[in-house]
């Protein structure tokens, strides 16, 4: 029995090192995906408030590929979203967020079908952050300072995701991870 699981694992690895998938990422490919996604941010209100989820666009550009019995690559690129919300308590108070990320992705491609790209990634940057919290005077009786507060965070990202392409220069994309979203979807072009 053993010998045939060994004989069985022996096929199997040979014949995928030797099986060489159509290429999706390879050296010199650029993928640009634009995505809409959940946020992992809490804005306070939840569904009380208005806003726009996060959307986001990321460019990916291979770098180094033939890994793994040519089936895997390296990539590298930028990253940029956005986000607000704004929540209004009738006439007495409002508030308005937005939330920015800028970042370089580093990703590492491994390809098990045609047509699909996975990957997992790292990425580091950093999160912007405008905060207005304003009080209408003629709802209380004593002065209330207006609040505006502006920052910065060091942001980093771990993820995994995957491109589908539906043609040789278009399909969708999906990534889960942890960052300025933990969910998110959307389309990828290949250029």
């Amino acid at each position: 029995m053993k010998r045939k699981l060994l004989l069985i694992v022996a096929v199997l690895f040979v014949t995928l090192s030797n099986l060489k998938a159509q290429d999706v990422f390879n050296k010199g490919t650029i993928a640009v995906n634009a995505s809409i996604g959940l946020s992992n941010y809490n804005y306070g209100y939840g569904s009380y408030g208005i806003g726009l989820p996060p959307i986001s666009a990321a460019v990916d550009v291979g770098i180094v590929d033939g890994l793994i019995a040519d089936r895997a690559s390296v990539g590298v690129g930028g990253y940029a979203g956005l986000s607000s919300y704004s929540y209004k308590y009738y006439d007495y108070y409002k508030e308005n967020m937005t939330r920015m990320c800028f970042g370089v992705r580093g990703t590492f491609h491994f390809q098990l079908t045609d047509n699909l790209d996975t990957y997992a990634g790292v990425m580091l940057g950093l999160y912007t952050y405008s905060y207005k919290y304003s009080y209408n005077p003629d709802y209380y009786d004593y002065y209330y300072d207006n609040i505006r507060n502006n920052h910065s965070d060091l942001a980093f990202s771990s993820f995994i995701g995957a491109r589908w392409y539906m043609s040789k220069n278009f399909g969708f994309n999906a990534e889960i991870g942890y960052g300025f979203t933990y969910l998110s979807a959307g389309l990828t072009f290949k250029l």
